[in-house]
């Protein structure tokens, strides 16, 4: 499965961000519970915003788009 990022705002299902970005969950909710990246819920589902997650991994402030 080859995704991609472009300049719009992307959410990825926190259920299939383990295979999105090569992470286990257990990590995610540890830098969620540090308020490092967050999660947005809508309509009873939570999400990544993949822009988040990108900055929170190379180590830079997230973006504020």
């Amino acid at each position: 499965m080859k995704l991609s990022v472009s300049d719009e705002a992307i959410y990825v299902p926190i259920t299939v961000s383990q295979k999105f970005f090569s992470l286990s969950w257990q990590t995610l909710y540890r830098a969620v519970a540090r308020d490092e990246i967050r999660i947005h819920k809508r309509a009873g589902k939570s999400f990544l915003k993949v822009s988040e997650v990108c900055d929170w991994i190379e180590g830079r402030e997230p973006s504020d788009d």
